[in-house]
């Protein structure tokens, strides 16, 4: 399952050689993208409808590969409940964050976390977009209640129940989502004792662009994926 960034974004069909779901599909791996609250080309009611409610996407998520596995009969080997993944990029990578602390523990085989958010307090104060976290939760985080609605949605918060191995991935030009907030997910598991990596492209910002790291990217990223669903690519 891939995840959008946004969050007020979707998944359409422009090609882009980033996050290429043909590529995973090309890899071996069933790959599912599908665009849940807050997706913009479903009317603005949708689309605003994450504000103050960061959480709910990700929550549709689990819905989501829910009814893949069983509304569309999905019973091949590869879809038991130990072969399953999440990636997601940005917001993606929050709802990553999400997700970790609120899963079972070994319901998915792992995760990948690229630019992604440990905590929107932070984030409110680092982002070259910071008034992007004012504008959605309608309160600034140093507001008592704008902290109380920040709170309601930030992973950091949860990190006692983080348990799923994930790869976290990160641009050093990244102003977007910085650098720290991978960092701090990539060190909670590994305090916690939970297998985690990390891969840092010094040269590259919010998106992988270059032609030799997205090479890398994806090769780290099957690697890992193959490693914890015990797949072996055709």
């Amino acid at each position: 399952m891939l995840i959008h960034g946004g969050p007020q974004s979707s998944f359409t069909e422009l090609f882009n050689y980033r996050w290429n779901p043909q590529l995973f599909a090309s890899h071996g791996y069933i790959t599912v993208q599908f665009n849940p609250t807050g997706s913009t080309g479903f009317g603005k009611e949708l689309m605003d409808a994450v504000d103050k409610n960061w959480r709910l996407p990700p929550t549709e998520v689990l819905e989501g590969i829910k009814h893949v596995l069983n509304e569309h009969h999905i019973t091949t080997p590869i879809t038991d409940d130990k072969k399953v993944t999440v990636l997601g990029a940005s917001y993606g990578g929050y709802s990553i964050n999400w997700l970790l602390g609120h899963v079972k523990d070994g319901q998915f085989a792992c995760f990948v976390n690229h630019d992604g958010i440990f905590s929107i307090t932070s984030h409110a104060y680092t982002s070259d977009v910071s008034f992007s976290d004012e504008i959605s939760y309608g309160l600034p985080p140093w507001d008592p209640k704008g902290k109380e609605l920040f709170d309601l949605d930030d992973p950091s918060l949860h990190v006692a129940k983080w348990n799923t191995p994930t790869l976290f991935i990160h641009g050093g030009l990244d102003y977007r989502c910085t650098l720290d907030q991978s960092l701090a997910g990539f060190t909670a598991l590994r305090r916690r004792g939970v297998e985690s990596r990390f891969m840092y492209f010094p040269d590259e910002n919010h998106w992988t662009l270059k032609p030799a790291n997205s090479i890398k990217w994806y090769d780290t990223v099957f690697e890992w994926l193959d490693e914890h669903t015990g797949h072996i690519a055709a």
